[in-house]
């Protein structure tokens, strides 16, 4: 006798936090959705500067402002190599 195995639809789990960029000081909310089955590298910017940073999870996370920039700049963030 053969028995057919289901199995059960992946789920899907949204984490949040909050972040202090490291170039700029802003403050936004990351939120990353990640799934039992999948997980990637995502890269996500500092809505400010657009410094990037990089989350583990199934999609490019979202990114909410909650408090500007607080370093006298107006600059965006640039990558040095050395």
């Amino acid at each position: 006798m053969n028995k057919r195995i289901e199995s059960s639809p992946a789920q899907d789990q949204r984490t949040s936090f909050v972040q202090v960029c490291g170039y700029c000081a802003a403050r936004f909310e990351v939120s990353v959705t990640s799934r039992a089955d999948r997980e990637d590298r995502a890269h996500y910017a500092c809505p400010e500067c657009s410094k990037t940073y990089i989350a583990h999870g199934a999609c490019t996370p979202t990114v909410r402002l909650i408090e500007g920039r607080s370093d006298d700049r107006a600059d965006p963030y640039s990558e040095t190599i050395f």
